[in-house]
């Protein structure tokens, strides 16, 4: 990711890469997958993804340990 950075700023190998990459708006690794697992998760939940998808997981309310909980209402997935 860095040497990326450094290539779209046209940036030389001394130069420092923070800034850039703060500049280029660029998550770092780690919450960009977080980032992209919680878009997923939302787009299953509002029906956006193919239907493979919404197949893997299933809502945690809708298991019959939960029923009549208060975290029965929540949207929390399996």
């Amino acid at each position: 990711m860095n040497t990326a950075a450094e290539a779209a700023m046209d940036l030389s190998t001394d130069d420092h890469v923070k800034p850039a990459l703060k500049q280029l708006h660029w998550l770092p690794v780690k919450y960009r997958v977080v980032y992209k697992l919680r878009l997923l998760m939302h787009y299953v939940h509002i029906g956006r993804t193919p239907q493979y998808l919404t197949n893997c997981v299933t809502m945690d309310s809708t298991s019959g340990s939960r029923y009549g909980l208060r975290s029965s209402d929540t949207a929390d997935y399996v």
